[in-house]
């Protein structure tokens, strides 16, 4: 098997440094960590019934887990003071609120 070194050692590096971000993130604060944790898991759940379920995708439960998962997100972008999250997330959670709120003939 033919591959370059350089790549294996770069991505070993990559893999170190991910661990090392990982477990500080954790240590500086943990509800930012699980939050964090939570909302992906919820948008990558949602985003997955979709995929799933096709043609008939379970909307309700897929605007639900968005609006969960950026919920969470929104926190964490709050605590880390990132404003092109915070402001992408707000973003999310607005068009998924109208989508829902369409869903179940609100508005």
């Amino acid at each position: 098997m033919f591959y370059n070194k350089g790549y294996m050692s770069n991505y070993k590096n990559f893999r170190q440094h991910l661990f090392r971000f990982l477990k500080d993130d954790f240590r500086k604060n943990k509800i930012r960590f699980f939050a964090e944790t939570v909302g992906l898991i919820f948008g990558l759940s949602a985003t997955s019934i979709l995929a799933l379920t096709m043609p008939d995708p379970n909307l309700l439960a897929a605007y639900i887990m968005w609006e969960i998962s950026a919920t969470c997100l929104i926190y964490g972008a709050w605590s880390r003071g990132s404003t092109g999250l915070l402001l992408l997330y707000s973003c999310y959670f607005i068009i998924d609120a109208f989508g829902l709120a369409r869903l179940l003939e609100i508005i």
